[in-house]
């Protein structure tokens, strides 16, 4: 609803570009790959953990779709920003437990660059089931599984979810970077999976 929209609309942070300096993690999301992120998802409602909020490009935006936002963030100058807009559960998402989470419909994250299949993997492994997960992260995560850590991330993808390749979608961003990305989206198995990502898939079996 229109209406709704606005009455939740924050407006863009600007003067951030000192930070970059000092945070060679902080690349904010460009609104194109935020809606490439969200497209197909019923957010309004739904309670959506942010792991990395960053300067709120994402929170916003989910809000802004009428979603209930909780968030984490590192960046003592950030995390100031962040708790004007949704609570704040933890500062470091790495210490994030399941009871935490466990209501959780959503998670979507972009993690930094340099540990992405560690934060994505923190985050699979404490999300509630039936929580699908958005994430964005480096290209050569997906395509060289060298580590432990991607091993177990491409597993995962393997079995629970897939990725995309988004290319170099920060070239012309806030703060560029020549980075290729890809999007790995995942989805919990458990209660309400079949509800929320299968409806209409299987074939009712014939009574006997």
């Amino acid at each position: 609803h229109e209406g709704t929209r606005e009455a939740h609309y924050f407006p863009p942070v600007l003067n951030f570009k000192p930070m970059f300096n000092h945070n060679k993690d902080f690349y904010p999301t460009p609104a194109p790959v935020i809606d490439r992120m969200i497209a197909g998802l019923n957010l309004k409602g739904a309670t959506v953990w942010e792991p990395e909020a960053g300067k709120c490009d994402i929170v916003n935006r989910l809000i802004n779709e009428g979603a209930e936002v909780i968030a984490c963030e590192k960046d003592p100058d950030l995390v100031k920003l962040v708790k004007n807009r949704c609570p704040v559960i933890a500062e470091d998402m790495l210490t994030v437990t399941s009871d935490m989470i466990s209501h959780v419909k959503y998670v979507i994250m972009n993690p930094p660059f340099s540990e992405d299949e560690k934060h994505i993997n923190h985050v699979w492994d404490i999300a509630p089931p039936g929580c699908k997960i958005v994430a964005l992260c480096n290209q050569a995560t997906i395509d060289n599984g060298y580590s432990a850590g991607r091993k177990r991330l491409l597993a995962s993808i393997e079995i629970h979810g897939m990725s995309e390749s988004l290319g170099d979608c920060f070239g012309e961003a806030e703060r560029k970077t020549g980075v290729q990305v890809a999007m790995v989206t995942l989805v919990k198995p458990g209660a309400n999976t079949y509800d929320t990502e299968f409806e209409g898939f299987f074939i009712d079996e014939e009574e006997e």
